[in-house]
């Protein structure tokens, strides 16, 4: 995406924006991470105070009556633990026992149109995570896997980044606000659908990981809340999955470890991907190098829209198995051959969220209303350069400098951040360009 911008005006950047060059700056901000399936630009400033006074009286209505219970648990570790990995960790807690909870939940629902997590949510916008103390999984892992559960809604939690985004679907059209590596299906104009939601299975992947590190490095708690130290087996359609034991809770999994299991895979061939996956909870630079990595990695394996297929994935446990089978065809396949082999006469296999009711296993493809109208957004709002390699990377250049002269002993604007970030990817493509050239010519 190519933006328009007069660097004579980057030293009081806010006072010239024009709407369109807003546009195009918000584009570049979402589009990041949005599916190319999906229309995304910037509400009206009008429109995001409606909304965060919304997210306001919503946060006094989901709160309000109920009690945290955390005697036991030990809350500011959890805190700290997150802190030391260079993620916030500043949200409300509540920590409810099973009236409270079905009451969060009952309100959650009346507000959003559906629970879609059992034992736990994080409410983006109105900064609360919500956390149920089970008494039945308390008896069986002790205070242990409240924490954990705890942790993974406070990675949920961790972005430092309040961003809306205007969202159109074929006809549908919704003011949402992202929650890290996703666009929550929590919209403002209608009923949470979890067919809407885009990033999930990275977003769930994410948090999950966090948590795992928790058990193993804090808890110190080996196999996490398995039974015993075997692993779990997972059928898909495209075969079976070996969940280590530490993924599992007790017989059964989550979909989320499920998909923390595919992100193992991801970070077994690019560490750096973690480094990516924390920078993306602060900073727009983070979130495209989360998608860059994982695009090389799918190109690697002969599959250029790795990414695209994670972000489209279905929020359902069936979806985020498949698509964890899918990386680990593409990224090890000689594992997945060795589970084919070895599980090949396997008749019994552990549950994942058995209580889901948006089982499909499929990755969701966009209808012919949905590619129509991200195309209409995305030839309105942006333009193909067709300057010489050379004078983009001349001005890029010229760009960068000019905004770390000015930056000098600060830090940069949250729109600084977005034209320094679309500088840099200007840059390397037009530097790109250029040595292809001259390879060319050789």
């Amino acid at each position: 995406m190519s933006i328009e911008h007069n660097p004579q005006s980057d030293s009081d950047p806010q006072a010239n924006q024009t709407e369109e060059t807003q546009k195009h700056l918000d584009l570049v901000r979402f589009q990041q991470t949005a599916p190319d399936t999906m229309v995304v630009a910037a509400p009206h400033e009008e429109a995001v105070s409606a909304v965060r006074e919304q997210l306001g009286e919503l946060r006094t209505e989901l709160v309000e009556g109920l009690e945290s219970r955390e005697e036991g648990l030990h809350i500011e570790r959890a805190r700290d633990f997150l802190r030391s990995m260079g993620l916030r960790a500043d949200a409300e807690i509540l920590v409810l026992d099973d009236n409270d909870f079905e009451e969060f939940s009952a309100r959650w629902e009346q507000s959003f149109g559906g629970f879609h997590d059992a034992e736990g949510a994080y409410t983006p916008g109105a900064n609360v995570i919500a956390v149920h103390r089970n008494q039945e999984l308390e008896e069986q892992f002790g205070p242990d896997i409240i924490e954990y559960m705890l942790v993974h809604e406070l990675a949920h939690a961790s972005p430092e980044q309040e961003v809306y985004s205007y969202t159109v679907s074929g006809n549908q059209e919704d003011i949402t606000v992202r929650a890290g590596l996703g666009r929550t299906g929590q919209t403002f104009t209608s009923p949470s659908d979890p067919d809407t939601i885009r990033g999930g299975y990275i977003e769930e992947a994410f948090a999950d990981v966090i948590a795992q590190l928790y058990a193993r490095n804090v808890l110190h708690r080996e196999h996490g809340f398995a039974l015993s130290d075997e692993p779990g087996i997972v059928q898909t359609p495209g075969g079976p999955i070996e969940l280590p034991a530490d993924y599992l809770l007790g017989e059964h999994a989550g979909k989320q470890a499920v998909a923390s299991l595919g992100l193992h895979f991801l970070l077994e061939q690019n560490p750096t991907l973690m480094d990516s996956l924390v920078k993306a909870r602060r900073e727009p630079r983070g979130l495209q190098e989360v998608a860059t990595k994982i695009g090389q990695l799918g190109r690697k394996a002969g599959q250029p829209d790795l990414y695209r297929q994670m972000t489209m994935t279905n929020y359902d446990a069936a979806s985020f198995t498949a698509m964890t089978r899918t990386i680990v065809d593409l990224l090890s396949p000689a594992t997945a051959a060795q589970w084919d082999e070895e599980y090949s006469d396997l008749e019994e296999f552990i549950a994942v969220d058995e209580d889901d009711e948006h089982q499909q296993g499929t990755i969701k493809q966009p209808t012919p209303e949905e590619t129509a109208a991200m195309r209409a957004m995305y030839e309105q709002y942006t333009k193909k350069d067709s300057r010489p390699p050379e004078v983009r990377l001349q001005q890029a250049t010229s760009r960068i400098a000019s905004l770390e002269r000015d930056a000098t002993g600060r830090e940069l604007t949250s729109y600084e951040q977005i034209i320094m970030a679309d500088s840099i990817r200007q840059r390397d493509r037009a530097q790109a360009e250029l040595k292809d050239g001259d390879q060319r010519a050789a």
